[in-house]
């Protein structure tokens, strides 16, 4: 939520890539960031029920369901942009893009380093797009949740590297597009993203 629209010009902490958007959080995850496929999908349809736009799954399973196509079909159906983490395996081959970005209605985003080349935990094969994931030595700070200190950082801030945070960096861009172009669709929103990417 930080990296897409953390608040700027506060003089605290870090600005998100469209620090004008609304978020509509959906906890899917327990503390240690375990969940079930069915709390994924079911939030998947909440949101898209409650109007959202873009909708960034920075999480993965490496099994294929029904229930979570499903319920990724029923948001694109809707017109909905979902963005999804390629996932971080472990070198030295990267397994293949894991789920939900795996399918075709999810925009797959893989994790580049601060040379812009892919990092190497990052899941690779049928990716969209690559966006800023970190390293373990190129860590990415962003907001933390409130009341969980972060060894690393402190309270309201933490730093982290992955797929999820590169996931988030282009739900930001989206945003920060549809925002300042809001009559474009879905199509043109997915086609601006892939076609103006360096």
């Amino acid at each position: 939520s930080g990296i897409i629209g953390a608040a700027l010009n506060n003089g605290e902490g870090v600005a998100g890539l469209a620090p004008q958007v609304l978020i509509d959080p959906r906890k899917v995850l327990n503390s240690v960031n375990n969940g079930t496929v069915a709390n994924i999908a079911q939030a998947i349809r909440d949101a898209a029920d409650e109007g959202a736009k873009i909708i960034n799954l920075s999480l993965t399973t490496d099994q294929p369901s029904s229930v979570l196509e499903s319920a990724v079909n029923y948001a694109v159906g809707k017109g909905i942009l979902l963005v999804g983490a390629a996932g971080n395996s472990l070198p030295p081959i990267p397994d293949p893009v894991q789920w939900p970005a795996a399918y075709p209605g999810v925009v797959a985003v893989a994790a580049t380093d601060r040379s812009d080349q892919r990092a190497s935990y990052s899941n690779t094969g049928d990716v969209d797009l690559a966006a800023p994931g970190g390293l373990s030595s190129q860590l990415i700070h962003s907001t933390w949740p409130a009341g969980v200190n972060c060894p690393t950082v402190g309270p309201n801030y933490c730093t982290g590297f992955g797929t999820s945070m590169s996931a988030a960096f282009v739900s930001g861009a989206a945003a920060l597009v549809w925002g300042t172009r809001p009559e474009l669709s879905l199509v043109q929103i997915k086609n601006l993203l892939l076609e103006t990417a360096r």
